[in-house]
């Protein structure tokens, strides 16, 4: 299931899941690791920049406290992100 899909449902549910909110936290499972397929601990190497680490971090906030109007927004920021 891909992080759009995940929204989607969250959308509906008026919340996230134990299981969305447990891999958030890491970046291969993160809507950056998603996007850029990120398979280590951090995108430092990867030369994204503190900006998109920081997009990641406060998507994990949002998903982490259930915040599903501001995680969507960041989601929609990270989409619009180039490499």
């Amino acid at each position: 299931m891909t992080w759009e899909q995940r929204l989607r449902r969250a959308r509906k549910a008026g919340e996230f899941s134990i299981a969305d909110q447990e891999m958030v936290g890491a970046w291969p499972t993160c809507a950056i690791g998603e996007k850029f397929h990120v398979r280590t601990r951090g995108i430092a190497h990867m030369g994204l920049g503190l900006k998109v680490e920081r997009l990641g971090i406060d998507f994990m906030h949002a998903v982490e406290s259930n915040d599903v109007y501001t995680a969507v927004r960041i989601y929609d920021q990270i989409q619009r992100v180039e490499k």
